[in-house]
């Protein structure tokens, strides 16, 4: 088994799930804008931090985001998310069922 047919693979899996209502937001303000951290993306979206949290969490666990970068400020580092092939191939799917 190669790499490349693996990873197309592990991507349909993870797009084939339903994405939740907060999820679908997530993914389509970092498909929209790049790179996000929580704070901006909860802010951006007008939702509850706890809720960005766990979409984040799961959407990492499904390989739909990751994390590019972390960013610095008063002594935190603060993850910046951005969404990968299959997080924008999950979006799609998600569009075209709504």
């Amino acid at each position: 088994m190669t790499a490349d047919y693996l990873g197309a693979v592990l991507d349909a899996k993870a797009a084939a799930a339903p994405l939740g209502p907060v999820q679908q937001l997530v993914l389509a303000a970092l498909a929209e804008h790049g790179g996000l951290t929580a704070a901006r993306l909860a802010e951006h979206l007008g939702c509850d931090r706890p809720k960005v949290d766990q979409s984040l969490r799961t959407l990492r666990d499904r390989m739909l985001v990751r994390v590019a970068e972390y960013q610095r400020r008063a002594g935190k580092a603060a993850g910046v998310y951005v969404i990968t092939t299959a997080g924008r191939t999950a979006l799609a799917a998600a569009k075209e069922t709504t």
